[in-house]
């Protein structure tokens, strides 16, 4: 449990050290009686944006306590990644404090997390390995414990009735129990078991009942299960030949769990063994300069793994040049469209979510549906939305898409691919205001579109935003070829206001898009 307060640390911020932060900071430290932690040890824990090494200083607290951190000792003009410090004291529960000491600090006294490790069931588990590997169960308050810098403990093993004792930690500065997570392994009958624990262990020292000497909100942990390990078991090919590729690399990844790797066979083939199943599971295959491809299992946290068959073909990575356009017309879009590489679409589909390396998180269109990135040879899934997005009860276009990118055999030709986006079913209407191409958006405040659709009566009146580029705004329907009645009213701000008369339109998919809604001026 030592290594749990790395948790405080986990709030992993992006911040630019001022000039002023080369100042020395003076801290007192103190016992939870108020008694002078004399002799207290003090950890500064740096680590810079991008890497993976830290830096760390040590100080010791005088005999009233007090201790002076030299912070630029540590030479604070880089970006920092994390910033924290670990206090240790004789009598003292281990405290960290995020981003530095400053004045007076209280430790707490020590305590004990206590549990029991039993398999499926109910048998004590003896001589399993129990340690804490991530401290923090919040978004921005996480870190694994091997990221504080060296700080040892937080792990036992259990003993002959399955019971452990961990010492337990404060993470200072929050006003919840930030807690940790738990992992256990264990060896039963030659086979490897797992467990996980999420628990809320430890809180800030300020919430320490002096009563019963145990933190606010504490919970002793209830028995960690262990269940045993599965396999996966599967093949490397090349895409484009088919052919098995030996000696590749197969890292094997399961959140809080230590990393599995091997290397396929002279076929292809490899087994991993040891796959966990109690967080989400990743496997990466590299093999030279080919583009890595990375597996994730599909949310299936908690199901044993038993994967037989996994069939990876390591595809190469290519320079498209791609065009969207408007599946009803085969024509530009309306609109500038922004493009995600999501997936690769591979026989395991169903199970895993396949990606490679150097494919774009987002990529921007040209107004003419225009893009160029790089993606795998194959079909991939991407995911395409509007740049700037007008705020549409709807997208107008399908936002998932599939494309299929062909092998170019010729030397340094880029391979281009039309993508038509399939319309969803309704009207993609456009205002503009007589004599301007678009809306002036610092004239007029406000279109309020009233929809009648088949006999219904007018719906709810909803606003478009002055924001939208060139008034674009999409009226949705159920299917193709319902018809739908169309009534504006814009204002310019002020108090002048104009209803444009009533309009019949049919959502078909040879309807032009967008419809021109032309606004008189005022």
């Amino acid at each position: 449990m030592k290594d749990l307060i790395p948790i405080l640390a986990a709030a992993t911020f992006a911040l630019a050290i001022s000039a002023n932060a080369n100042a020395d900071t003076q801290a007192r430290i103190l016992h939870f009686g108020c008694k002078p932690a004399a002799g207290a040890k003090v950890s500064v824990v740096v680590r810079r944006q991008h890497e993976q090494a830290f830096e760390k200083r040590d100080f010791t607290a005088d005999a009233e306590g007090r201790v002076t951190l030299t912070e630029s000792a540590i030479n604070p003009r880089a970006r920092i990644q994390s910033y924290f410090v670990i206090v240790k004291a004789k009598g003292a529960a281990l405290g960290v404090w995020r981003h530095g000491l400053r004045g007076e600090v209280t430790l707490a006294p020590t305590f004990t997390v206590d549990g029991k490790v039993q398999t499926e069931a109910g048998t004590p588990v003896a001589d399993a390995e129990v340690k804490v590997v991530h401290f923090g169960l919040s978004t921005y308050v996480s870190i694994p414990r091997h990221e504080m810098g060296g700080l040892t403990g937080f792990q036992t093993r259990t003993d002959k009735d399955g019971r452990y004792s961990l010492p337990g930690a404060t993470l200072n500065g929050h006003d919840w129990p930030v807690g940790g997570m738990l992992n256990v392994t264990a060896r039963i009958d030659g086979k490897l078991h797992t467990g996980a624990l999420n628990q809320p262990y430890v809180s800030d020292s300020k919430f320490f009942d002096r009563e019963n000497n145990n933190p606010e909100y504490f919970k002793h942990p209830g028995p960690v299960t262990v269940y045993p390990s599965g396999s996966i078991r599967g093949k490397v090919t090349d895409f484009l030949t088919d052919q098995p590729i030996a000696d590749a690399e197969v890292s094997f990844y399961a959140s809080w769990f230590p990393q599995e790797k091997t290397k396929t066979d002279e076929r292809g083939g490899f087994v991993i063994r040891g796959a966990h199943r109690h967080a989400k599971r990743h496997l990466d295959v590299s093999k030279g300069n080919m583009p890595v491809v990375y597996l994730t299992e599909r949310e299936k946290r908690g199901t044993p793994v038993n994967v037989t068959d996994l069939q990876i073909a390591m595809r190469p990575v290519v320079k498209v040049k791609g065009h969207l356009l408007d599946g009803g017309t085969q024509s530009a879009l309306p609109m500038a469209m922004g493009i995600t590489y999501e997936e690769s679409v591979s026989p395991n589909s169903d199970q895993w979510i396949e990606r490679y390396q150097r494919c774009p998180n987002h990529v921007k269109a040209a107004e003419d549906g225009t893009f160029e990135c790089e993606l795998p040879l194959g079909k991939n899934r991407l995911g395409v939305q509007p740049q700037r997005s007008p705020g549409f009860v709807k997208q107008p276009y399908e936002s998932d898409v599939v494309v299929d990118v062909p092998n170019r055999k010729h030397k340094g030709a880029n391979n281009a691919l039309d993508v038509p986006l399939k319309r969803n079913p309704g009207v993609l209407f456009s205002t503009t205001l007589e004599g301007n191409p678009g809306l002036e958006e610092r004239v007029w405040a406000q279109l309020i579109p009233r929809i009648a659709i088949g006999d219904e009566e007018l719906k709810s009146s909803r606003v478009v935003k002055r924001h939208q580029p060139h008034g674009l705004w999409f009226q949705p329907v159920e299917a193709w070829g319902t018809k739908l009645a169309l009534s504006m009213e814009f204002s310019n701000g002020k108090t002048r206001k104009i209803l444009l008369p009533r309009a019949d339109y049919a959502a078909t998919k040879a309807t032009p898009w967008p419809v021109e809604v032309r606004l008189p001026k005022p």
